[in-house]
C-alpha cells in the first residue's frame, strides 16, 4: 500500500494531499492568490502531522502537470522535483484537464454527456480540453479564445463545464452548457490517477518533466522604479 504525496498548484488554489491504497487520508488547501511558494511547504508539513506520516514513508510524489498558471505549475513542480531529488522517489506526473473531467461527472448524467475543464487564462482565453463519458480525451487540450460560436459541434451534446475559467463562458454560452462551480482544482481530485500512475509505474523522468505551459510567463512592468 503505497503512501503518495499529491501537490495541485496549477491554479490559485494550493492544495496538498496525502492518499494510501487509492484513499484520500488528508487534504489542506490554500487560495492566497500568487503565495504558492510559501504555501506550499507549509501545507506539506501540516498534511504530514496530521497523518503521522515522516517524509522516509513516501513511496512517490505525484504533482498536477497543467496547463495553467505559469509561475504556480513552476512553484509545484521545483518542490515535487525537490523532494524525489532529496528522498529518491519517484514523480508522477497527472493531467490536470483530465482530473477535473473525472471530478465533474455525476452519476446521472447521460452517456452523451461531455466534459470541459476549463482554467483561466486571462482576458476572454481559457485552457480546455473536451472529454466524453468514458474519459477518452476528444478535443486536446489547448488555449481557447471564448467566443459564442466556440466549442458548438460539442454543445451539440450536453457540455458540463468546471475551472476556475469555466464561468466565463457562460457569457457567450449562456444556455449551452452545464456550470459546476463546485468542481475546482484539489488535490483531492488526484487520488485515482496517482494510485493508478504508482500501480502502472508511470513514473517522469526528474531531469527532463516539464510542466504543460501552453503560454510563455505573463511579465508586467514594475509600477515604481527601483
Amino acid at each position: 500500500m503505497a503512501k503518495l504525496l499529491l501537490l495541485e498548484t496549477a491554479t490559485e488554489i494550493c492544495s496538498v494531499g496525502l492518499a494510501e491504497d487509492g484513499k484520500l487520508l488528508a487534504l489542506h488547501d490554500a487560495t492566497t492568490p500568487a503565495d504558492h511558494a510559501r504555501q506550499l511547504t507549509e501545507l506539506i508539513a501540516a498534511a504530514m502531522a496530521q497523518v503521522g506520516w515522516t517524509y522516509a514513508d513516501l513511496a512517490a510524489v505525484a504533482v498536477s502537470s497543467g496547463p495553467g498558471s505559469y509561475t504556480s505549475l513552476r512553484v509545484g513542480v521545483s518542490t515535487a522535483k525537490g523532494l524525489c531529488y532529496s528522498l529518491g522517489l519517484p514523480l508522477i506526473a497527472l493531467d490536470t484537464m483530465l482530473a477535473l473531467a473525472a471530478a465533474s461527472q455525476q452519476d446521472t448524467d447521460d452517456v452523451n454527456t461531455l466534459y470541459a475543464p476549463m482554467i483561466d487564462a486571462r482576458r476572454a482565453e481559457v485552457y480546455t480540453a473536451v472529454f466524453d463519458r468514458g474519459l477518452a480525451c476528444v478535443l486536446p487540450t489547448h488555449a481557447r479564445v471564448l467566443d459564442p460560436d466556440g466549442l458548438a459541434d460539442y454543445r451539440k451534446n450536453t457540455l458540463v463545464v468546471v475551472g476556475d475559467g469555466a464561468a466565463k463562458c457562460l457569457a457567450y454560452w449562456p444556455e449551452g452548457v452545464v456550470y459546476r462551480p463546485e468542481v475546482q482544482c484539489s488535490a483531492a481530485h488526484l487520488v485515482r490517477w496517482a494510485e493508478l500512475g504508482f500501480e502502472r509505474g508511470q513514473f517522469v523522468d526528474l531531469a527532463y518533466f516539464e510542466p504543460l505551459y501552453l503560454k510563455p510567463p505573463f511579465v508586467t512592468q514594475p509600477k515604481k522604479a527601483v
